[in-house]
């Protein structure tokens, strides 16, 4: 099976016309677009790595790779996520580069703690709702 993950700085539409509009894991019904990898079958990231056989765990860089070494351990599917929503939200002048003023680096915490709660208010948001329709 030829898989390849498609990176979260490509823009929301092109995920879409490439995935298609309520495309789901064909494994466990996860339907976050930024969390699938295009593939046939398609997967949510958790199922992809369950069936490559490596841990659905990885580190998130709150204030981006460039800014701090301190992560966060989320399943691939919020990794994912979040990376996407750091990119969508974060200047790239700010996510991209080392930056060696502190208040700059402040910046970038705030901006990656305020990326954690957006996705949390998002993630809770899509519970409710299903929980809703059960």
């Amino acid at each position: 099976m030829n898989k390849k993950n498609i990176s979260p700085a490509i823009g929301r539409s092109r995920r879409v016309s490439r995935l298609g509009v309520d495309v789901c894991c064909a494994r466990c019904g996860y339907d976050h677009i930024d969390a699938l990898v295009f593939g046939d079958p398609i997967l949510c990231a958790v199922c992809d790595a369950r069936e490559r056989g490596v841990s659905d765990m990885e580190q998130h860089h709150l204030a981006g790779q460039a800014h701090s070494t301190l992560t966060i351990a989320l399943n691939a599917n919020a990794h994912r996520e979040m990376t996407a929503l750091q990119v969508r939200l974060i200047p790239q002048n700010i996510l991209c580069n080392p930056i060696r003023l502190i208040h700059q680096r402040t910046i970038a915490w705030l901006y990656g703690i305020a990326v954690l709660f957006i996705w949390l208010a998002e993630h809770l948001t899509r519970r409710f709702q299903n929980m809703e329709n059960l």
